[in-house]
């Protein structure tokens, strides 16, 4: 599973599966958590349907403080649902809200000892070299089941 800020490059999953990794799913902010869920046609106002998802029924981004054991709990679920063996998560340099958000979920991801990788990122794919390296390196640590 691979999760993080914005990432509309796909080179940088193209990494991921070069190396025999596969991605099962994702916890992207603009990946497939703001498709989790439809919005409820039935209300008589479509903009306060989607505003109404948009706020308090799709999985919350970092940048909403204070519903962080929900997010936990969403990617937990994720894992389990997608029988994810391990989490990549991706920031862009200098996202704060994805910052302090990676540490607390490598945090809870090392108590369900569930295998977590932080890569801090460019916007721009650079340095593809280092970002192989590691990602072989913990695509290693998976095969070994470590």
């Amino acid at each position: 599973m691979i999760l993080g800020g914005i990432l509309d490059d796909p080179a940088y999953l193209e990494v991921i599966e070069d190396l025999g990794g596969l991605i099962v799913t994702d916890v992207l902010c603009f990946g497939s958590k703001i498709f989790w869920e439809d919005v409820k046609e039935a209300e008589d106002d479509p903009l306060m349907a989607l505003a109404r998802y948009n706020i308090t029924e799709s999985p919350s981004c970092p940048h909403t403080v204070g519903v962080f054991p929900e997010r936990a709990k969403f990617v937990k679920d994720m894992v389990r649902d997608f029988d994810v063996e391990g989490v990549i998560s991706q920031r862009i340099q200098f996202c704060d809200n994805w910052g302090y958000e990676t540490k607390m979920l490598q945090d809870v991801m090392k108590e369900s000892e569930i295998p977590f990788l932080r890569l801090e990122r460019e916007y721009i794919l650079g340095s593809v070299g280092q970002l192989r390296t590691r990602i072989q390196a913990f695509l290693e640590t998976l095969e070994g089941g470590i």
